[in-house]
């Protein structure tokens, strides 16, 4: 009888999981037709500005030489890079700070970057802080271990921004997830977001500032997700990547197991802090 128990659970959860996968591929499938051909023909509730200000949100660790490397990757691949804010966070105590220095240092002659060397107690709070030192129209965490793809990709987002209403608005960028419907490993998030929760990340996680953000879009239906794949998550799904689990990985992934307890208590925060988006 137990055996039976557990096989129709089983299937009762697969059968979820199924209904879940069709719901938001048909949702997002017609959110992203509809705004960009029929809401944009009938209303003007649209953001008109044109090259919106994005700022880049990079906490760093040890880490300058796949810092270089995502940045190198942006720099080439961005069509106007003078309204892209680049925003770096080390720790006080960070080994390595001399190089951060000199790298970013030098980089200042190209692009606008600036570096912030302050404790944080983890990845949350460091770009919660990064997000307070700058006034955008989109805000963008950015982990130093990925690399964009995409050519002109700072345009490409511009004519998501401009079909977007103008509300609270996540912008969901293809990565490597199979079920890019469901969750973002990257998503941005616009002024108008931020400024109504006044935080980027989880106050109450240690990690899952995307998972956190995917939830809260869902809740809302405040979301777009880009058609063409802008950036490459060097972490995931590359079997010839294990020089790229370095111990800031470690450092990072060790917090999941508590962040997964907390993210159950935390159910009713996220749709308390739903409502403020609507």
């Amino acid at each position: 009888m137990k055996i039976k128990k557990n096989i129709l659970i089983k299937l009762l959860s697969e059968i979820y999981i199924g209904l879940k996968k069709i719901y938001w591929y048909s949702y997002t499938s017609y959110n992203y037709f509809y705004l960009k051909n029929i809401n944009n023909l009938f209303y003007n509730n649209f953001e008109k500005i044109d090259n919106p200000t994005i700022a880049i949100l990079t906490p760093s660790k040890q880490r300058v030489d796949k810092l270089e490397r995502m940045l190198s990757s942006l720099i080439s691949n961005s069509y106007n890079i003078d309204r892209i804010n680049i925003l770096i966070l080390v720790d006080e105590d960070e080994k390595n700070i001399d190089e951060y220095n000199s790298y970013i240092s030098q980089l200042k002659k190209k692009v606008n970057i600036s570096l912030y060397i302050k404790n944080e107690k983890n990845h949350n709070a460091r770009n919660n802080y990064l997000a307070s030192q700058i006034d955008a129209d989109l805000y963008f965490p950015m982990n130093d271990d990925v690399i964009f793809i995409l050519k002109n990709w700072d345009l490409y987002i511009d004519n998501l921004f401009k079909i977007i209403p103008n509300k609270a608005y996540s912008i969901w960028v293809k990565s490597d997830e199979k079920y890019d419907y469901l969750h973002c490993d990257f998503p941005i998030v616009n002024r108008q977001w931020y400024k109504k929760l006044n935080y980027i990340g989880s106050l109450y996680l240690n990690g899952f500032i995307d998972k956190w953000i995917c939830e809260l879009s869902q809740l809302t239906k405040h979301f777009i997700i880009t058609k063409k794949k802008m950036i490459k998550h060097l972490n995931v799904g590359d079997a010839n990547s294990k020089e790229e689990k370095d111990q800031t990985y470690y450092d990072i992934t060790r917090f999941h197991d508590i962040d997964k307890i907390k993210w159950n208590e935390t159910k009713n925060i996220r749709i308390k802090d739903a409502k403020k988006l609507k």
